[in-house]
């Protein structure tokens, strides 16, 4: 939530409410004392401030306010920022909640390919559940997705992930080998807490509100996965991944308690120009863990489960990947009679 109340010198709670919130023009963020000790006086001293920095109309329930209940239900990062921005650009009326159907949806997004159209329709969509959930809708929303056009699947040999490895800073290996020995996203790495971890269990497990699928997955540990998590022992009491590096305004100080990282794309992105590498994201840690597992026999009921995805399409990209999954049907290219029956062979 955007509205905190953060310690003094003395390090007791403040009695006033501070205010968080993200420039929308420049991504910056934005604290700020209140000044005022109660919650609703706060309240509405920062919804003065969204309308000033968002240029929305004060009056409630309409788009552009459920997209700013959207952006402070957790950490958002720039580019959420930006989804937010595309999305009031082309609903310039910003009309009321009640207003938005899938047929707009579909009729202001028309001009944006497949995939953008999923990505901006989602936010739109996950915005107006929230007003539902706040009572400004009677029905949870109903936006559709459009089929995308499916892409070459990339996924690490095992060369390029050893010369990976060799060119990855030292505090992002863990994350990395962790990411391909359980295929979680890269969200739910990055915040993954102790809380979520049975060492002796040998298993982690997302909470249903951090899953994509809105369902609660749970992470086998195998022995790669579990060796990280013994070495990232004792870095913090909260975070599994902790960051420790200075932020912007503030000094560095190594006593302090980590936070979440808030993305390491930047330098996981210069290790893969480094090692040599074309076509490689962080999400190509999720699809080499897919398809090692295809190719090493795992059934793709099991990987379905253990990869967290709710639709068995998305699994049936790496069928291809397993020979022994497939070569029990490859007999069956034989002629049959009218009764059904296999004809003998000659």
């Amino acid at each position: 939530m955007s509205l905190y109340k953060r310690k003094d010198v003395t390090g007791e709670t403040a009695a006033h409410w501070w205010v968080r919130l993200r420039n929308p023009n420049t991504g910056a963020i934005i604290r700020q004392s209140t000044g005022v000790v109660d919650k609703r006086e706060a309240q509405k001293i920062e919804d003065n401030l969204k309308v000033k920095l968002w240029g929305i109309k004060n009056d409630g329930k309409r788009l552009s306010n459920a997209l700013l209940l959207w952006l402070d239900k957790q950490e958002r990062g720039k580019k959420d920022t930006n989804q937010v921005k595309q999305i009031r650009k082309v609903f310039k009326e910003d009309p009321l909640v009640t207003e938005v159907s899938k047929e707009d949806v579909l009729k202001k997004l028309k001009s944006k390919t497949a995939g953008t159209y999923n990505r901006l329709a989602n936010v739109i969509r996950a915005a107006l559940n929230l007003a539902y959930e706040e009572g400004w809708l009677m029905a949870p929303a109903k936006i559709e997705r459009k089929q995308e056009t499916e892409g070459r699947l990339r996924f690490l040999t095992e060369s390029e992930w050893l010369e990976l490895l060799k060119h990855l800073p030292e505090h992002q290996k863990p994350m990395v080998v962790f990411s391909v020995a359980t295929g979680v996203r890269l969200a739910n790495c990055t915040h993954l807490e102790w809380s979520q971890v049975s060492l002796s269990k040998r298993v982690a497990w997302i909470h249903a509100d951090q899953a994509k699928g809105k369902k609660v997955i749970s992470l086998p540990l195998n022995d790669d996965a579990l060796e990280v998590l013994q070495e990232q022992l004792g870095k913090d009491k909260r975070w599994v991944f902790p960051y420790f590096g200075p932020t912007k305004g503030k000094t560095f100080r190594k006593t302090r308690e980590g936070r979440p990282i808030r993305s390491p794309k930047k330098g996981f992105n210069k290790a893969v120009l480094s090692a040599g590498l074309t076509g490689v994201t962080w999400h190509t840690l999720r699809h080499t863990f897919a398809s090692w597992h295809a190719m090493n026999g795992t059934p793709l009921p099991v990987l379905q489960k253990l990869g967290g995805w709710q639709d068995p399409t998305m699994v049936g990209r790496y069928a291809h990947l397993a020979p022994d999954y497939l070569v029990q049907f490859v007999g069956n290219a034989k002629p049959v009679n009218l009764n059904g029956e296999k004809m003998e062979e000659v």
